[in-house]
């Protein structure tokens, strides 16, 4: 059972999106073109502007972008926990500094995390950063519209020495020193135009400012992807990763049953992501079964009805365990229907082979 909720519109979206549209859809959308034209020709007038190295503001601590060229779902926030993970190994003091999309006061700068403690609330902080300040305890974490003001604030108050720009490669007012692009490897560029036609923020051609392509193959990889780069002027040889789920978690942070342990069980997952299929079809490479699958739109925000809705689908179809991300995880509420089955948050991280994680390591090293 698929079921889509608060306005996703994801299969429409999903159709409009692909590389793979029949004849009739691509006849359909194709007055939308004129748009992603515009709307990419304006993106690469900006990049042109700020490829100005006077308009950019520089930080006296080296600066590590990850972003994508897809409006979401490519991977960019596992990749820039486990980017931070790296650097905080090798001795920096790091910050990840984020936007904090569609919390309270978007306007204002902030720490989330201290290191120690968590300092806001999810509404206060964004569910993405609010994620990654639980992933990364001994790291800080600051939001801001203003990236450049945010990690300032992390490194006049908290001493930091290494920032990880979360969601950084179009927010082009700030220097950095490395500039890695997160690409989904079975998705790739979709339909090949920005937006509204396509899923692409920018042409593809703005992959040339990128210094490192990584990319996520966790459903696999087009074969003409390299191919494709390589005509981009895009940096190759990539690196590669895959989503791996190190655990199962209730929401008071207990550790749940291992993956194994739900074969033949009846689950139900929900997600509130750029692409919330990605994540169903990924528990089903688990060989979890999904009964149902909720998908909401991105950044949803949970009310008491949600989980009374998931309660009573729960009871209808006999689910025993409901599964949901880590972004999603951080918004469940305290207090929930006396009837709903155990949540599990599915802990995911980025996995990187041995060799390419030697590489990434060799990057983040030579920063100095």
């Amino acid at each position: 059972m698929r079921i889509n909720v608060a306005g996703s519109n994801l299969s429409k979206r999903r159709t409009l999106f692909s590389a793979n549209a029949g004849l009739p859809e691509r006849i359909l959308f194709s007055p939308l073109i004129p748009f992603s034209v515009i709307y990419g020709l304006i993106m690469r007038a900006r990049a042109t502007y700020y490829s100005n190295p006077e308009r950019q503001e520089s930080l006296p601590v080296p600066v590590i972008s990850i972003g994508n060229l897809n409006i979401g779902g490519s991977g960019k926030t596992p990749v820039s926990i486990a980017c931070a993970k790296l650097l905080s190994e090798m001795g920096r003091k790091v910050a990840v500094i984020s936007r904090g999309y569609r919390r309270k006061n978007e306007k204002t700068i902030a720490i989330v995390s201290d290191g120690e403690r968590i300092l806001l609330s999810p509404k206060e902080s964004g569910d993405e950063p609010q994620m990654v300040a639980k992933r990364l305890p001994g790291i800080i974490v600051a939001v801001g519209a203003n990236r450049a003001e945010a990690a300032r604030l992390a490194i006049e108050e908290q001493g930091v020495d290494a920032i990880v720009l979360d969601d950084g490669f179009q927010h082009m007012k700030l220097s950095r020193d490395l500039n890695i692009v997160v690409i989904h490897g079975e998705q790739a560029f979709g339909s090949g135009w920005p937006l509204p036609r396509g899923p692409l923020r920018e042409f593809p051609s703005a992959l040339r400012r990128a210094s490192l392509i990584v990319i996520n193959t966790t459903v696999g990889e087009k074969p003409e992807l390299i191919d494709r780069l390589r005509k981009l002027q895009a940096p190759v040889p990539p690196l590669r990763f895959k989503y791996q789920i190190s655990g199962l978690y209730s929401p008071d942070g207990t550790p749940g049953p291992f993956v194994t342990e739900l074969k033949g069980v009846r689950v139900a997952a929900f997600a509130g992501t750029a692409d919330p299929e990605s994540f169903f079809g990924f528990l089903n490479r688990y060989g979890i079964s999904i009964a149902t699958r909720i998908g909401f739109r991105d950044h949803h925000w949970y009310t008491e009805k949600d989980f009374e809705m998931l309660a009573e689908i729960s009871a209808r179809v006999g689910i025993e365990y409901i599964i949901t991300t880590e972004k999603d995880g951080v918004k469940i509420p305290e207090n929930l229907p006396a009837a709903m089955p155990p949540i599990l948050i599915a802990k995911v991280d980025a996995k990187f082979e041995n060799e390419d994680l030697i590489a990434l390591t060799k990057r983040l090293e030579a920063l100095g």
